[in-house]
């Protein structure tokens, strides 16, 4: 679907999306610093940023590759 024929609310919804994606992987690596378990940031990225299950996961490995370029 093209952004121009989406409807308005799904138009809003879809260019909100990278915003929330990489406050998301933000905050998934700022959890990883902290050392809570990885499930429980998946799960925490589907709750707070309103992801599903496989932007959640592609959120998580962006921060677990930032953590392991900086260790």
């Amino acid at each position: 679907m093209e952004m121009r024929t989406a409807r308005p609310k799904r138009r809003a919804f879809l260019g909100d999306l990278p915003r929330r994606y990489g406050a998301a992987a933000r905050w998934a690596f700022v959890r990883l610093l902290d050392g809570v378990p990885v499930a429980e940031i998946g799960n925490g990225l589907q709750e707070n940023f309103h992801l599903d299950a496989g932007q959640a996961g592609g959120a998580l490995r962006d921060a677990q590759a930032m953590l392991a370029e900086i260790m």
